[in-house]
């Protein structure tokens, strides 16, 4: 996966009456239509609520209105990188990329991609500079660097919101349970003498605070991992496709039964094949699969119905282009490049 305009950008939309409104005007919406819990401080325009209720609309829009729609983000991003992102100060010149009504979609393909190698090299240079200048502006974090090149990311809070938006909507495709358990077997850090921690919380579904999270380190022998999860006995588990297989098998071939499992979530790697079938011949166990990156949020959700994935148009512009950064035909392969249109 590449990124061709990643940006710390900053830009307050909520404060400018646009919480929402690269998908067109904002309409009302309440709490009440997405069956989410407002948590204190999170209101009006600047709640999930809304951002969620909007998203329930804007998944029936036609392509033809999501590209007008991206377009218009485009617009928007590029104007405010070009005018307030260092890194940008005279590398934006062309005037059909700030024309929403007639965006120039040549000048932007024609947008060098960048490599880690920038983003580390100049990491400062890509914060807006009002975001710079506030004393904490964002929430920030540095990529696992897998790799072998992390990096340094920061979300600001409307940004967070949209990712955290993107997230209800696989939970709320999928039928989840605010209130069951999810367990994850992930990179879990650990702990100041080196040993593999257990993190205890609640609310992995956003906007529901009542559902008990668990998380432990998927680097642990998959016996160990096997017999954690047993004992925590979950409705969901969340973790790599390789070790899901890897945990199914063990499961099989020990006769060890997980009676209350009944989705597994993989995400962080290509899908593994016959997965679906071994989990529900092993458990009776759903397998739903996600394409996300920490840098980015949420890019594509498997289709609850289908075999294919629907990718988060409201988020992100993803492209699959050639090795020239031309976008293939449909039905031809080749790599990911990613645009982010919030952030």
């Amino acid at each position: 996966m590449h990124l061709r305009l990643p940006c710390a950008c900053g830009m307050d939309l909520a404060s400018r009456g646009q919480a929402v409104a690269w998908f067109g005007k904002r309409q009302g919406a309440t709490l009440r239509e997405t069956g989410m819990r407002e948590r204190p401080g999170a209101r009006g325009r600047d709640s999930l609520g809304v951002v969620v209720a909007h998203f329930e609309r804007t998944q029936w829009w036609p392509g033809s209105r999501l590209r007008a729609a991206q377009e218009r983000a485009l617009a928007r991003l590029l104007r405010h990188a070009a005018e307030t992102v260092p890194f940008y100060a005279g590398r934006l010149h062309n005037p059909g990329l700030f024309d929403a009504e007639r965006f120039d979609w040549d000048a932007f393909r024609a947008i060098p991609p960048l490599r880690r190698a920038d983003l580390q090299a100049g990491s400062e240079a890509f914060l807006s500079r009002p975001l710079a200048a506030l004393a904490d502006p964002a929430f920030s974090f540095t990529t696992s660097g897998s790799t072998g090149m992390p990096v340094t990311v920061h979300w600001t809070p409307e940004a967070n919101r949209l990712v955290a938006a993107a997230i209800w909507r696989y939970h709320h495709w999928y039928g989840s349970d605010p209130a069951a358990k999810s367990c994850s077997l992930r990179a879990v850090p650990t702990d100041v003498q080196g040993r593999g921690r257990v993190i205890r919380s609640r609310g992995w579904y956003p906007g529901h605070p009542e559902g008990e999270s668990v998380a432990a380190d998927a680097a642990q022998p998959v016996r160990a991992q096997l017999r954690w999860l047993v004992a925590e006995a979950p409705r969901y588990l969340l973790t790599y496709p390789s070790n899901a297989r890897a945990l199914l098998t063990e499961a099989r071939e020990s006769g060890v039964g997980l009676p209350t499992l009944e989705r597994i979530d993989s995400f962080g790697e290509t899908m593994v094949e016959g997965l679906a079938d071994l989990a529900r011949s092993v458990c009776g166990a759903r397998v739903a699969d996600r394409y996300s990156a920490r840098e980015t949020g949420m890019l594509a959700i498997q289709c609850p119905q289908g075999t294919g994935y629907h990718v988060q148009a409201e988020s992100v512009l993803l492209e699959i282009v050639d090795e020239s950064g031309t976008p293939v035909e449909k039905g031809e392969s080749g790599r990911v490049l990613v645009t982010v249109l919030h952030n």
